[in-house]
């Protein structure tokens, strides 16, 4: 006999993964079969309207399982707003003073995987993982604050960009806050005015959001790969850029994960800093910067996942170890 819940968590264990590998395949085959041309701008048109849609419901039911009250400012949460802000100055300042063309388009890569703030999805992920979700949302909307305040404030030192700090402010804070503020207002609304519905989502709906984020993960990784194909840079080059993302993916988990230890939220921090909105940091970079500068933020999104998905086989290990020795799984 099957034991189902197993099945169901070795499934999510697998589905980031499995996620990646199927936006490869697809864009593989609408890249390469050219008997499927034709259905390339409906496929355009339809992810255009349907994606928003989907991160929209995907934050709508995880902020429903938000607790307010516990969303207060943490310690870590100030320590990792001041490393932001530090890694960032200190970027800008290399950049400005180089001239080397690879070597700034490779620091304007790590720059926007930097400043760029958390991902609307860590606190889904972060809530598999056992982590605190209300505590990360509250860094959550920190973050992105922080990042619509320092991309206008500092791109300027290194770009062309003839508009003022208000111009680039306005640009941007449409773009960011929406995302976030609105579904967490609509959470609210149905938390205290219609509280069967918010209660058929907590207890019904635990999973849908993660599963909304492995859907949207195949079209991320669609849109990664393109722009990757259509790069004018060498082949050396790209897989530099796409390793350097990685080794800052990597860097940034273990400093959340550093900061959240001594506060005792290891996993939530960790996803905090680790866990970025690159949808977002790619078009910063391509807004911005250069399209060679998108080519890191973009690899960011795959290794990110990739990270997701180990710790999420890896808890399951744990659990499973936990639950013979007849403890608790572990909860920040």
């Amino acid at each position: 006999m099957i034991d189902r819940d197993k099945l169901v968590k070795k499934l999510q264990a697998w589905l980031l993964a499995i996620a990646i590998c199927i936006g490869c395949i697809v864009y593989a085959a609408f890249h390469y079969l050219s008997f499927l041309a034709p259905l390339k701008p409906y496929v355009n048109l339809g992810l255009e309207y349907v994606v928003p849609w989907l991160i929209f419901i995907m934050l709508f039911v995880s902020f429903c399982k938000v607790d307010v009250k516990e969303m207060r400012p943490r310690k870590w949460h100030a320590a990792l707003l001041v490393i932001q802000l530090v890694l960032s100055v200190v970027f800008i300042l290399i950049i400005r003073t180089t001239s080397s063309e690879a070597v700034v388009y490779t620091l304007e890569g790590v720059l926007v995987c930097v400043i760029i703030p958390t991902a609307a999805a860590a606190a889904v992920i972060t809530g598999k993982l056992g982590g605190n979700e209300s505590s990360l949302t509250s860094y959550m909307i920190m973050s992105n604050m922080a990042s619509a305040v320092l991309i206008p404030f500092l791109f300027p030192f290194i770009t062309n960009n003839d508009a003022g700090f208000i111009e680039d402010f306005l640009q941007i804070l449409p773009r960011v806050f929406p995302m976030i503020v609105m579904p967490f207002v609509t959470a609210l609304a149905v938390k205290y005015y219609v509280p069967k519905f918010h209660h058929f989502i907590v207890t019904k709906c635990k999973n849908l959001a993660f599963y909304i984020w492995a859907t949207t993960t195949i079209t991320i990784t669609g849109e990664v790969l393109r722009s990757i194909v259509n790069s004018k840079e060498e082949g050396s080059f790209l897989l530099f850029l796409a390793l350097v993302s990685l080794i800052v993916c990597l860097i940034q988990f273990c400093i959340g994960k550093f900061v959240g230890h001594i506060a005792g939220q290891r996993i939530s921090a960790g996803q905090a800093f680790g866990q970025k909105n690159m949808v977002f940091g790619v078009w910063v970079a391509l807004s911005y910067l250069a399209p060679t500068a998108a080519i890191s933020p973009g690899c960011y999104v795959l290794w990110q996942n990739l990270v997701n998905s180990y710790q999420l086989w890896y808890r399951d290990k744990w659990n499973d170890r936990l639950q013979k020795q007849g403890k608790s799984p572990y909860q920040e």
